[in-house]
């Protein structure tokens, strides 16, 4: 606590908050640097481009096959395991994660303990 003003949580929350915000303006701010460089090189551009094509088509166009191309390489990354593995670390690494593991994993032998007992339980015989 830095002040009594700054807890870990709020300090958490204020970091998740900013990681989001930040994620969404690199979008926005991808959008600029996609039209600042095809202006740039507008005129080599449309030296490749057939005559009859505006400029501002490949502009318009630009946009939506980026996010198309984020789209297929994240599809990729995710079909390939990348992610999985990269999410499967980020719990390696934590701590919190590593106690929580653990706590399910006793639970579940807990569980497996006490379905053993009753199926032992069920096949004696019932002495009435």
């Amino acid at each position: 606590m830095l002040f009594g003003l700054i807890t870990r949580r709020r300090l958490t929350t204020l970091k998740m908050r900013y990681a989001r915000g930040s994620s969404w303006i690199g979008i926005i701010l991808t959008l600029g640097i996609i039209t600042a460089n095809l202006k740039l090189f507008e005129e080599f551009i449309i030296s490749f481009l057939p005559s009859w094509l505006p400029m501002q088509a490949v502009i318009i166009a630009s946009v939506p096959a980026y996010f198309g191309a984020c789209y297929l390489i994240g599809w990729i990354d995710e079909r390939k395991g990348i992610w999985k593995s990269e999410n499967s670390y980020g719990w390696e690494v934590t701590p919190e994660s590593m106690e929580l593991i653990a706590t399910i994993r006793m639970m579940r032998e807990y569980i497996e303990e006490q379905r053993a007992r009753e199926n032992a339980l069920k096949a004696e015989p019932q002495v009435k």
